[in-house]
């Protein structure tokens, strides 16, 4: 009876020792997959990071782009601020050149007033003399 008794304690042993060894089987197979779920989180991770790389090398050459945008519109600007004062130049020019067409307008009519008004003077002391002449004459 011993021995029977001494073997179904071996048995229960045995099947402890069963259960035992399948908990850990199980045990090793959930940490199996959390292992698993880790390393796809891991690669979640790489992925994300490498996709916030890539936004941050569009928001460079974003950047980059805008910079060179504003160059150029400064380099516009600058060229628009030469071609105004090329045209407040060429203004002025024709300003002067208006004043000395004026001028030589006023000196035209001038000399043309004068040189009227000496023929008139001529003219009158002409008729005056032939008069007086005639006066004279007679």
């Amino acid at each position: 009876d011993t021995i029977d008794v001494t073997m179904n304690t071996i048995d229960l042993t045995m099947d402890t020792i069963g259960v035992t060894m399948d908990t850990i089987g199980v045990t090793m197979d959930t940490i199996g997959v959390t292992m698993d779920t880790i390393g796809v989180t891991m690669d979640n991770i790489d992925v994300t990071m490498d996709a916030i790389g890539v936004i941050m090398d569009t928001i460079d050459v974003t950047m980059d782009t805008i910079d060179v945008t504003m160059d150029t519109i400064d380099v516009t600007m600058d060229t628009i601020g030469v071609t105004m004062d090329n045209i407040d130049v060429t203004m002025d020019a024709i300003g002067v050149i208006m004043d000395t067409i004026d001028v030589t307008m006023d000196v035209g009519l001038n000399t043309h007033g004068i040189t009227l008004r000496i023929n008139m003077q001529y003219e009158i002391h002409k008729i005056l003399y032939h008069t007086s002449m005639t006066i004279c004459l007679s």
